[in-house]
């Protein structure tokens, strides 16, 4: 009786204090969160478990993220405080970055191909950076079984999301299209750049 009585006592305390230490964590995070310029409410932002949305609260205990589909999702903040967050909405420019895959037959034209996609991209995305402090180029960067590797790699003056994002990178998969049919590549069978139909 007495032993299972201070049995269950140690046992209660033990939750409890578990328990306040959590409650704890998440007041200390959210009063770091709230009284720190590292998030605020509306910004976007991309957690390092993959999460990605836009904060809609951030309580005491407790942080809200609206998903890109609409789902809320609650996140203890003492969870929160301990991941890796990418604040979206205080990034200024963006990367557009295509892997091509070009048969073996058109290596000869490579040598105009690529010279070419960086013109269209040039001409059709104005935010485009070519000043040389960001990557501006389109390599052969592989030889594969039964293909050859092309990687594009652009930046532009744009953050890295909304609709300004969006249409910019239409415009710059487009613009390697244009490229390709100037110059006759086909892509390995199957096969078009990310955002790009037949």
């Amino acid at each position: 009786g007495v032993t299972s009585i201070f049995a269950f006592g140690s046992a209660g305390t033990l939750v409890i204090g578990l328990a306040t230490q959590n409650l704890a964590s998440m007041f200390v995070n959210g009063l770091v969160l709230t009284t720190s310029d590292r998030i605020s409410e509306g910004d976007h932002i991309k957690l390092g478990s993959g999460l990605s949305g836009r904060v809609q609260k951030i309580g005491w205990f407790q942080t809200t993220l609206r998903h890109y589909d609409e789902l809320e999702e609650i996140i203890p903040n003492s969870e929160l405080g301990m991941q890796r967050v990418t604040n979206l909405s205080r990034v200024t420019k963006c990367q557009v970055k295509q892997t091509l895959r070009v048969k073996y037959e058109d290596a000869h034209k490579l040598d105009k191909f690529l010279p070419d996609i960086l013109k269209e991209i040039k001409a059709s995305c104005p935010k485009v950076i070519t000043s040389g402090v960001r990557p501006f180029r389109a390599y052969l960067t592989n030889f594969k079984e039964d293909h050859l590797q092309i990687s594009v790699d652009t930046h532009h003056q744009i953050p890295p999301m909304g609709e300004v994002y969006w249409k910019n990178r239409h415009e710059c998969l487009l613009a390697i299209y244009r490229a390709a049919k100037k110059n006759d590549i086909e892509f390995v069978s199957g096969y078009y750049p990310q955002g790009i139909n037949k």
